[in-house]
């Protein structure tokens, strides 16, 4: 019975395999009683020949798995063994290159679709270039990109003819809805910065007209269109100016007033209505300086006083007069009522080192013109850089709010060669091999600068930046701050009055405490702060106050 069983199970293998049903015939064969039989054993000499050659078959195709699984019962059939092993290694190398190869694709196709989103259509083109043409995602990809290129041009090309017609406003519209579909492309920025141009230059003339809201409202109009334009942050800061001398003027401080429509006169020198209001405000200043100073203002108890301290109804503006302290302000420039100060003059060196812990060294310098040289000479410059520069290598003076930087030698500002300039914020200026600055005005509403020393540039005491002080300088924490304290919890604004230096915080543009003033040499914590102010000292031991001595 049992042989008879077997004689069949053998012939049903004999079956498969002839059939070419070769997973079945291994089944069959590969059970122990049927190998061991000697008809048995000829299934399985052949099963493994079939098996190799449908192994090679799924390897051609790249089926690797299937090859794989193959090899591995030609393996249990026991034929074969050495050319098995063979096409096993193969198969696995190839298989190994064939998933490198696939996951390099995936990656490619995910970075130009990143790409292709963040609106950078060629750099997608350049990372498609290395997809296998036949890639039908990388197709999709590539046709997409061609459309939207088809879009921006069109799009652009209708820009173009509406600014020839000079219809900007209608451009303007325009290009917004064009510039996100490539907005990186060399078009894109040659169009926008033309637009940009073409609308500041309509503000500018507008403005020369003294019609302010036109002027203002054709800016607006660029929306975010030129952000990063200099012709456009001008005609903004101008605008600004403009709106800034109008709420002096109607606030009645003259004084102010006249001081911003100068720094407007430098910026627009051909705007005529700008020379004409510069002119009669200075020529009020005049008569009210006259009218306060004779028998009515004396009368009045205003002799002394100057315009700027009357408000238009002819009373000196001083809190002491109302019995009441003033209300917070949110200029920089005022402070809270001081009580008890100091009588007499100014009792402040000119140079003063700032200790902050957590915020490094600073040199303060209160003069208004100011020497730059060599370090450990006998007649110290204000700012001595450890360098071979001369005793007197250049200056800065300090002029109204401007700065200017002079020297008697040749001199670069942003790679120019020069001997004077007038510097702007983000200025880099070259005295010599390492005597390397920038120069910043952090906060909008403090006249105050600094000198930020480059990385080769030295100076005694540590100091890595100095701090061109006039009337307020901010202590915080980001760009808007004069003096660096990572652990600042709020901003505080040093200030100078009766010949003392003073502090308070100052959040959200409000007053929250009394202004307290600093003890020179004395550490000082306040809002997170802490910090001493005291004389400037050389560590060679000569110490100085100022010097006088102009640069040969």
């Amino acid at each position: 019975m049992l042989n008879r069983l077997l004689i069949v199970r053998l012939k049903a293998a004999e079956k498969a395999l002839k059939t070419g049903r070769l997973d079945e015939a291994y089944r069959l064969a590969s059970a122990r009683d049927i190998r061991e039989h000697r008809r048995g054993a000829a299934v399985l000499g052949k099963l493994t020949d079939k098996l190799i050659e449908r192994a090679r078959a799924h390897f051609a195709d790249e089926r690797f798995a299937e090859a794989l699984n193959d090899l591995a019962k030609a393996e249990g059939a026991g034929g074969r063994l050495e050319a098995v092993a063979e096409l096993r290694q193969h198969v696995l190398t190839v298989a190994e290159e064939v998933a490198r190869q696939e996951r390099s694709r995936r990656v490619r196709m995910e970075q130009a679709k990143e790409r292709v989103q963040r609106g950078s259509l060629a750099a997608g083109q350049q990372l498609l270039a290395g997809v296998d043409s036949g890639d039908a995602d990388a197709q999709r990809l590539a046709n997409d990109i061609k459309d939207r290129q088809h879009q921006a041009a069109e799009g652009l090309a209708k820009v173009e003819r509406l600014i020839k017609q000079r219809q900007l406003a209608a451009a303007v519209e325009q290009f917004r809805k064009v510039k996100p579909l490539d907005p990186h492309s060399s078009k894109i920025v040659e169009i926008e910065t033309t637009l940009c141009d073409q609308v500041v230059a309509g503000a500018r003339a507008a403005f020369a007209d003294g019609r302010f809201n036109r002027a203002t409202e054709e800016l607006a109009g660029l929306g975010p269109i030129g952000r990063t334009s200099a012709g456009r942050r001008d005609m903004e800061e101008i605008l600004e100016l403009s709106k800034n001398a109008s709420r002096a003027l109607e606030a009645g401080d003259f004084e102010e007033a006249r001081r911003i429509v100068l720094r407007l006169q430098r910026l627009t020198p051909k705007v005529s209505w700008v020379n004409k209001v510069a002119d009669q405000l200075g020529k009020l200043d005049e008569l009210l300086t006259a009218l306060y100073g004779g028998p009515l203002g004396e009368h009045a108890g205003l002799a002394g006083a100057s315009p700027s301290h009357v408000d238009r109804g002819g009373a000196r503006k001083d809190s002491r007069t109302s019995g009441r302290t003033p209300p917070p302000s949110e200029n920089l420039n005022d402070t809270v009522l001081l009580a008890d100060r100091p009588a007499g003059g100014d009792r402040l060196p000119d140079r003063l080192l700032v200790l902050v812990d957590g915020g490094g060294s600073y040199l303060l310098l209160r003069k208004d013109r100011l020497s730059i040289g060599r370090a450990m000479t006998d007649n110290q410059p204000d700012i001595p850089i450890h360098s071979d520069l001369a005793e007197r290598h250049a200056e800065v003076s300090r002029v109204d709010d401007d700065y200017f930087l002079f020297s008697s030698r040749e001199i670069e500002v942003d790679g120019r060669a020069t001997r004077h300039q007038l510097l702007r914020p983000g200025n880099r200026v070259t005295l010599g091999r390492n005597a390397k600055f920038t120069f910043r005005m952090p906060h909008r509403q403090s006249p105050s600068g600094i000198i930020d020393l480059s990385g080769s540039t030295r100076m005694p005491n540590d100091v890595r930046r100095v701090v061109l002080f006039r009337r307020t300088a901010m202590i915080g924490f980001g760009k808007n701050a004069h003096i660096n304290c990572n652990t600042a919890e709020r901003d505080l604004v040093l200030f100078e009055r009766g010949g003392r230096l003073w502090v308070r915080p100052q959040r959200n543009g409000r007053v929250e405490t009394e202004a307290q003033p600093l003890v020179i040499g004395k550490q000082m914590e306040l809002a997170g702060v802490s910090f001493v102010v005291q004389p400037w000292k050389t560590p060679w031991g000569c110490e100085k106050g100022f010097s006088h001595q102009r640069f040969l």
